[in-house]
């Protein structure tokens, strides 16, 4: 029934690209607000986002989850970087990325994919057109 209260800004403008959690076992249960078990079938969980940049995600305790323990959350926000980390039981928050990090032990990883610059223009490349199989005369 407990649950951490997640809360952020994001730097940029993203209003199609939502903000992600999942677990990383499956199956994975936690029970609700009525004491009813849930089966987390999906593994997705989405942000409630606002126009504001702000948004806002709630994780289960490990003490209404099952299983209890062991479970990494992963976060992914959306200008791709990683947040991952077990979420701290019963704690309610709000919390944000940044106090998961300094102080609950979570792991931040930029994004996988620089942005292009607009400047930069790759160089034109001759294309090959192979017509028969390579190695066959």
């Amino acid at each position: 029934m407990g649950f951490l209260l997640i809360q952020d800004t994001e730097n940029f403008d993203s209003p199609n690209i939502p903000i992600t959690a999942r677990p990383s076992v499956t199956p994975f249960s936690y029970r609700d607000s009525q004491f009813n078990w849930i089966l987390d079938s999906t593994r997705l969980h989405e942000a409630a986002q606002n126009d504001n940049r702000f948004w806002s995600l709630s994780l289960p305790w490990p003490s209404t989850s099952n299983p209890s323990s062991g479970v990494i959350w992963i976060v992914i926000r959306s200008d791709g970087s990683i947040y991952s980390g077990l979420v701290p039981d019963l704690v309610v928050g709000p919390v944000s990325l940044t106090d998961l990090v300094n102080s609950y032990g979570w792991e931040a990883s930029p994004p996988s994919v620089s942005p292009v610059t607009p400047s930069f223009v790759p160089p034109s490349t001759p294309i090959y057109t192979i017509t028969r199989p390579v190695g066959i005369n």
